[in-house]
């Protein structure tokens, strides 16, 4: 794969990953790749409890696309419609 070709291909990574609206759950005690309003487009890696402090649309990156962050939890990191605490779900279905 020449740089053009490679270059098409992680825009389209890219735009995929931006259409991708599952809400997610993360941990505060984990380093994951964060990115909020005003952040360099490809995101940082940080630690939830420090993502936890920024505000106007956090995202996390996870399966190969951004999701919104809906909460923050101990340890769980996934999808906010999965997110349980001793077997009773936290989250409606989204």
């Amino acid at each position: 794969m020449d740089i053009y070709e490679n270059a098409a291909r992680c825009r389209r990574i890219r735009e995929v990953a931006d259409a991708d609206s599952v809400s997610y759950v993360v941990p505060t005690r984990d380093y994951n790749w964060f990115r909020w309003k005003g952040c360099r487009r490809s995101g940082q890696w940080i630690h939830g409890a420090e993502a936890e402090t920024h505000c106007d649309a956090l995202q996390v990156y996870g399966n190969g696309a951004w999701h919104p962050v809906v909460a923050f939890s101990h340890g769980y990191v996934g999808p906010a419609a999965d997110y349980t605490v001793a077997g009773v779900k936290m989250f409606k279905e989204i």
